[in-house]
């Protein structure tokens, strides 16, 4: 069926790019003014449907629809200005109200094409394998897109993703090759998209991703820059710069491996550890890095000097390496003790630290250094604790009537310059009492620690023997001492006679009972 009015003869332009807003004119007869034209653009097309009424294109899903304005009767205009599917080759229709006016051919068709406009990048840095943003019209979100990297010698594809009618997305390839301006192309297929303005060119350059290793222990070491975009004929060095400590080097030229790799010796760093913020140059030109680039010129050990020291410390030990500060502690650790001695420092090269007391007579245990909670590498080392340390007490029960010695026996008992020892005897059953004893070296296994009268107390004790605070181990079998009073007797005065000599005793005794 159709409007037995009027009939169409062509239409002028056939295609349009989708994005575009264009006058479409209809030549025929037959138009009458007095009624209300519509254009038709009709995608999903089916030949076995007429279309004879308008509200019929509602079933095809896909379908534009523009008034038309009668210029005369063979001519009448429409204006398509938003195209809001992807590219189609439309069939077209012209209504006279609800009907479909006739046509002198089988079919009109009408295509929107589809093409695109440029990407939001012009140049990329080689490494980055950044996401481009491409603009355009009239694509397909359920179609499979490419885009096309061609540089001088080669090209490469990569799949496009997140398609919509007027945009997509192209990874950036890894440009594993010198730097260089390259064309970018859509693919649909094996079909190229139309571009509009012309060819587009995108410019890698060269960057650098990162650096590897992170870090140094050697001098001699190798540093390795990793990037994209290097040339044969680059100038590159590396520069090193320590911000808290002012200082910034450059090593020597580095080697070119390929376009992705530089290779340089690391030069040398005389001071402290610092972790510097790293540079690559070519030339007076920096290239890019991706990410800040940083590099650890890190402090390590490289001997211990000695190894071992007695169990009561007090040894001077040296730790050589590099780069030390100021602030370096060495860790002394046996079995479940552990403790920190700040190190003397004497120049970037070495510090020393004096061994302390442990509670064991001897042992294997280890040395570490630290800075800034930091460990320093390679200072992991065995540390013998040699046999030093007290293994008797005489007399084992002493009292409180006067002056005596109690002799400590033992091993290794000669204390350097400036140490201080002291026995302490605690009751066991009267935590509040404590004794202190000075005591004093006779030789390498005698100490001497001179008692005084004490207050009327009487209890076993378990003595710990200090030097310069730290507990002495001990390797004997026994050391509790015995505390017993003597009950004092004072001669009766003039004035008192022996009422006070009675009144003493009493109380003596009412202490005894309190105490039992």
């Amino acid at each position: 069926m159709q409007s037995v009015r009027g009939m169409v003869y062509s239409i002028s332009p056939q295609s349009i790019p989708a994005d575009q807003s264009v006058q479409v004119t209809v030549t025929g007869n037959g138009f009458n003014d007095g009624y209300d034209y519509t254009c038709a653009f009709v995608c999903n097309y089916t030949a076995a449907a007429d279309y004879f009424w308008k509200a019929s294109l509602e079933t095809t899903g896909c379908y534009l629809t523009v008034h038309a304005q009668i210029l005369n009767s063979s001519t009448a205009q429409c204006t398509v200005s938003q195209w809001n599917f992807p590219a189609y080759s439309t069939a077209f229709f012209l209504y006279e109200g609800p009907m479909k006016v006739a046509s002198n051919r089988t079919l009109l068709q009408f295509n929107f094409s589809d093409g695109w406009i440029k990407a939001d990048d012009k140049e990329v840095a080689a490494a980055s394998e950044k996401e481009l943003v491409v603009h355009g019209f009239g694509f397909n979100p359920q179609m499979q897109y490419s885009c096309k990297f061609t540089g001088a010698d080669f090209a490469i594809l990569k799949t496009a993703h997140n398609v919509t009618l007027s945009s997509m997305h192209c990874p950036a390839p890894f440009w594993n090759h010198t730097a260089e301006v390259v064309i970018l192309e859509i693919l649909l297929g094996e079909r190229i998209l139309y571009k509009r303005g012309g060819a587009f060119e995108i410019l890698f350059y060269e960057s650098v991703k990162q650096v590897s290793p992170v870090e140094d222990t050697d001098v001699a070491a190798m540093i390795t820059a990793h990037g994209a975009g290097f040339s044969i004929a680059g100038r590159y060095r590396f520069t090193f710069k320590c911000p808290s400590q002012n200082i910034e080097i450059a090593s020597e030229y580095g080697t070119y491996v390929n376009p992705s790799t530089l290779v340089f010796k690391l030069p040398p760093w005389e001071t402290s550890y610092c972790s510097t913020e790293v540079s690559l140059v070519n030339g007076d030109i920096n290239v890019l890095p991706l990410n800040p680039l940083f590099f650890v010129y890190q402090s390590y050990c490289t001997s211990v000097q000695p190894s071992q020291s007695l169990a009561i410390g007090g040894s001077l030990i040296t730790l050589r390496g590099h780069r030390f500060d100021t602030n370096v502690i060495c860790t002394f650790s046996i079995q479940d003790f552990e403790t920190n001695v700040t190190a003397n420092f004497l120049d970037h090269t070495s510090v020393t630290c004096k061994s302390p007391t442990v509670p064991y007579a001897s042992g294997i245990g280890i040395l570490r250094a630290i800075y800034s909670q930091r460990a320093i590498s390679y200072c992991n080392y065995s540390f013998e604790f040699l046999r030093s340390g007290w293994d008797s007490i005489f007399p084992s029960h002493v009292s409180s009537n006067g002056t005596q010695i109690l002799k400590v026996g033992g091993e290794g008992l000669s204390p350097p310059a400036g140490a201080k020892f002291e026995l302490i005897l605690h009751c066991a059953d009267d935590p509040e009492y404590l004794y202190k004893l000075p005591c004093a070296a006779k030789s390498d296994t005698e100490l001497e620690c001179p008692m005084k009268p004490w207050e009327s107390v009487e209890c076993d004790t378990s003595p710990v023997l200090l030097v310069n605070g730290s507990m002495v181990g001990w390797y004997g079998q026994d050391r509790s001492v015995t505390l017993s009073r003597v009950m004092r007797f004072f001669p009766p005065s003039h004035a008192c006679g022996i009422v006070q000599v009675l009144h003493h005793m009493l109380l003596q005794q009412e202490e005894s009972a309190t105490r039992s």
